[in-house]
């Protein structure tokens, strides 16, 4: 799949760069030039990404290292080898029927090609160079995950060609590129520290891409721009969200000791403004959490203990800019986890835990309508493991252990102001 891809991509090139000639502009130039007049809509989604990818690499460095996997069959693909592409298709197709996109067809194949190949190269890269054992044990070209940078690849993509017409198709684009990063880790293919990175990575070279592209054309070939930014008195909004949840702190269950490896978290959050400066939030998410139990000098990795998250709160956003806002926020929720199903059910956990949280973050404003959004927060739950002896797992004895816990939370969103 690689290998068709990489083709695809000189293939556009070739014929893009061909088309890079005066002839292609399609638009006066004072209307071309608002495109460009905010040079940091590139730098500062690239930043995010960045981040999320170094992030992603140092918290899957801190995993244990040499852990027994007791699955080795790889798991079901549910069809995401072809939904992964399905964000790249829109713009082509959208363009195809008609519709107007950001770039003209040789832009455009120039802009994305160069992102593929930065993608393809970083990806490969990283496959080979760190040789990261998967969870259903089937191969070692665990990290980062393809899919994912693929599918958010495209939905960057699709921010940049589609988001002046209409700020629904980026997010209907990020939707299903986390669907793509979930299923990954639901099905055992990738741990969460995968799949962000490969995100980070996707959303990183689209946005070195475009910029490279946008160099080489200049203001040839825009077909699509944004009038200047409105101030922003709108507060509602919806958002969607992918991070990692990091928890602190061991788990000692007398002489065995359970180790939770960073979460995927991605979340579904609307806002309703109640006053000029703040409003009241919900949201709804799934959290899945790689879980390892140590006894004695065996470390094996169990399952990733899912569960779905409800919650409610105030945020405050503080506007610095027409471009620029900060926001502050709270948030009190419970989370219901869904069972193990371990051999044997050697290992249990509680049905589910009160969460309450706090956050902050900021949010660069690409159009009225769109933004997007990089938070950090602190998370307090609980947790109650249960140990069963089984030779499966090395585990000796029953044990049980429960406590209060915190948990440090790092997401990028889209967010559409309703």
């Amino acid at each position: 799949m690689q290998r068709i891809l990489l083709c695809l991509t000189i293939m556009m090139l070739t014929v893009g760069l061909a088309s890079a000639r005066p002839a292609d502009s399609a638009e006066p130039a004072d209307s071309a030039r608002r495109a460009h007049a905010r040079s940091y809509d590139v730098w500062v989604p690239a930043a995010g990404a960045a981040f999320a990818t170094a992030t992603s690499a140092v918290a899957r460095g801190a995993y244990p290292h040499g852990f027994g996997v007791t699955e080795t069959a790889a798991g079901p693909d549910r069809g995401m080898g072809y939904i992964r592409f399905a964000p790249v298709a829109l713009p082509w197709v959208m363009k195809a029927f008609g519709s107007p996109t950001r770039s003209s067809w040789g832009r455009m194949a120039v802009s994305q090609g160069l992102s593929a190949a930065i993608m393809v190269a970083s990806v490969e890269g990283l496959k080979h160079s760190v040789s990261s054992l998967r969870p259903d044990g089937s191969d070692k070209r665990s990290f980062p995950s393809g899919h994912t940078a693929i599918a958010f690849m495209g939905a960057t993509m699709t921010a940049h060609e589609l988001a002046p017409r209409s700020p629904l198709y980026a997010l209907g684009a990020f939707a299903l590129a986390s669907a793509v990063a979930a299923e990954r880790v639901l099905d055992g293919h990738h741990y969460p520290t995968d799949v962000v990175a490969g995100a980070g990575l996707g959303i990183l070279s689209t946005e070195i891409g475009y910029w490279i592209g946008d160099r080489i054309f200049g203001d040839r070939g825009l077909q699509l721009s944004e009038p200047p930014l409105t101030e922003n008195l709108n507060l509602s909004y919806l958002q969607l969200s992918t991070g990692l949840l990091l928890p602190l702190g061991r788990i000692d269950c007398g002489p065995d000791r359970i180790s939770r490896l960073p979460a995927l978290s991605v979340t579904v959050r609307g806002g309703l403004a109640i006053g000029d400066n703040w409003g009241l939030a919900v949201e709804t998410g799934l959290l899945s959490m790689p879980l390892v139990v140590k006894s004695g000098v065996s470390e094996t990795y169990v399952k990733n203990l899912s569960s779905i998250n409800f919650g409610v709160g105030p945020y405050m956003a503080f506007t610095l800019s027409r471009c620029f806002t900060l926001n502050v926020e709270a948030t009190a929720g419970y989370r219901v986890n869904f069972g193990l199903n371990t051999v044997g059910d050697a290992m249990t956990a509680s049905g589910g835990t009160p969460t309450g949280r706090i956050g902050f973050g900021g949010a660069l404003r690409l159009s009225d309508r769109f933004r997007c959004n990089a938070n950090a927060g602190w998370e307090l739950s609980s947790y109650k493991f249960t140990l069963h002896p089984s030779d499966y797992y090395s585990i000796k004895a029953d044990q049980t252990v429960k406590s209060l816990t915190s948990s440090i939370l790092f997401s990028v969103s889209a967010t559409y102001d309703l």
